[in-house]
């Protein structure tokens, strides 16, 4: 008899980051913010991920946008330290928004965020491309549904970062994930880059 995938840990981890982000819509939409983390957590089974990996794909905002340190000390307790360490990695901030805190500016966040991903391990990267590859791939499919203006407003960033962020993240990722992955990630980068150019922010 083949062994299981994985134990109660995962749906565990499902029920919980549902809870954490209850109310949370996905940016600029009526859409829950748990499809994008299962639409994450999907995209690390498909290219290899394990259980690890894919919990951390589930919670891997959670600190980010619901408490900061405290609330990846909670994942920590509640999910083992391996997965605490992933989200942390994953995170580009652990400022708690949620008691007043203030992130800093998307720019000097990013770059940030990028120098340190570039030393980071593959099982984190994995995790890390296969956020950002859902969330270019849905600004793509939200700017075809829903027009240019109307999608790149619900960003802090110009068109043209966007494009640089991802060409980075796809830069720093690329020795370290399937290229069935990268292939989907530079056809999104192309589709981003065409509307960018047929389009006046």
């Amino acid at each position: 008899m083949s062994e299981p995938f994985y134990d109660d840990s995962y749906p565990e981890a499902l029920k919980w980051a549902a809870e954490v982000h209850a109310t949370q819509p996905r940016k600029g939409t009526l859409g829950p913010y748990i499809s994008h983390l299962l639409r994450v957590s999907a995209t690390i089974w498909e290219y290899g991920g394990d259980v690890t990996q894919a919990i951390a794909g589930v919670l891997h905002d959670a600190a980010e946008d619901h408490g900061g340190q405290e609330r990846l000390d909670e994942i920590g307790r509640r999910f083992g330290p391996e997965v605490a360490r992933i989200v942390e990695l994953c995170s580009d901030s652990l400022v708690d928004t949620t008691h007043g805190g203030v992130k800093a500016e998307w720019r000097a966040r990013k770059e940030a965020h990028l120098a340190h991903l570039r030393d980071v391990d593959e099982r984190v990267k994995l995790v890390v491309a296969a956020d950002k590859l859902d969330n270019l791939e849905s600004t793509v499919r939200d700017i075809s549904a829903g027009g240019f203006g109307e999608v790149m407003g619900r960003f802090n960033a110009s068109p043209a970062e966007q494009v640089w962020f991802y060409r980075s993240v796809a830069d720093i990722v690329r020795p370290s994930v399937p290229p069935a992955m990268m292939e989907r990630f530079d056809t999104g980068i192309e589709a981003l880059v065409t509307i960018v150019g047929s389009e006046q922010p």
